[in-house]
């Protein structure tokens, strides 16, 4: 059944902070999201905490690049963080470039 498939995915998003109106919104840009583990979206989720990025932050990232959640940690969000830090740029830099 496709509403018990989604079930878990709408959940986590409520978990995470997202209003029914943002989940709402993140939905219509990014349909496929639920094509996706629920793990892997806590696992992305996760090391936006842990790069710094306040829950609202992440909330804030969430609904505006939905998409954000499908990139691979490891071969495009550790290395792009990795190359800003490279250069310079703090944690807290970075976190405030993704809310935006």
């Amino acid at each position: 059944d496709v509403e018990l498939s989604q079930t878990p995915t709408l959940n986590w998003l409520s978990s995470v902070g997202l209003t029914h109106r943002e989940v709402q919104k993140l939905v219509s840009k990014f349909p496929s999201i639920f094509n996706y583990e629920v793990e892997k979206l806590k696992t992305t989720a996760q090391w936006l905490a842990d790069i710094g990025m306040s829950e609202a932050q992440i909330v804030q990232a969430i609904v505006s690049v939905p998409n954000l959640l499908a990139y691979s940690l490891e071969n495009k969000l550790k290395p792009t963080a990795q190359t800003l830090l490279d250069r310079g740029f703090t944690k807290s830099d970075i976190a405030s470039m993704v809310a935006k």
